[in-house]
């Protein structure tokens, strides 16, 4: 296994690509990759070794470009994220107590590379970040949504998301710029009824 280590915010690899969201120095991320292509239908294990996370809880996600990747949580200590229904597949978004989620990626995720073609690298995303309830990221832009519930109307709203921060950056109205970003609020954010931001152009 070739090893992958990771030491700043944002980190681009041949193989993944790995975000720890408002980021902090002493976080490290190491993550053993196979050496070679892998055979079709063929599992492999992949520890993922982090170290000075500070947070109470993280989130985690995953999203596989070929194959699905597995977590094991055989103690069920890990908590899925509104919209996602398995550990198991190419999109996977989970929570948990800090040293718990170390504990469980150190073990390792399981890959399955897929059935066609004869090989495949491993190229996938792995996002972690703090979770607060009700807040989720978005793997494909690598936003962050808090879905807010209260019966204020748009102006209000609009108000009350920008007195919100996250690692500093200040708050908004959702602006949904494609269908799969759509896709993500509708689905995967427990959030029904909300107000977006938007704007008009009379030029």
């Amino acid at each position: 296994m070739k090893s992958l280590r990771i030491a700043t915010a944002v980190a681009l690899a041949a193989a993944s690509v790995f975000t720890a969201s408002g980021a902090f120095a002493s976080a490290k991320v190491k993550v053993d990759l196979p050496n070679a292509a892998v055979a079709a239908s063929q599992s492999v294990t992949i520890p993922v070794v982090a170290s000075g996370i500070t947070w109470t809880q993280v989130d985690v996600n995953l999203t596989s470009v070929d194959g699905d990747l597995t977590v094991a949580d055989p103690t069920s200590l890990l908590t899925l994220q509104p919209g996602y229904s398995s550990l198991t597949g190419t999109d996977l978004s989970f929570f948990g107590n800090t040293a718990d989620v170390v504990e469980i990626l150190k073990a390792g995720l399981t890959w399955v590379a897929p059935a066609t073609p004869a090989t495949t690298t491993l190229k996938f995303k792995l996002v972690l970040s703090e979770h607060l309830d009700g807040q989720v990221v978005n793997p494909g832009n690598g936003h962050t949504y808090r879905f807010v519930d209260n019966s204020i109307n748009w102006l209000n709203s609009r108000s009350a998301a920008a007195a919100l921060t996250f690692h500093g950056h200040t708050g908004y109205l959702a602006t949904i710029t494609d269908a799969d970003e759509n896709d993500f609020i509708a689905n995967k954010t427990s959030a029904q009824d909300v107000w977006i931001g938007g704007s008009s152009n009379n030029a």
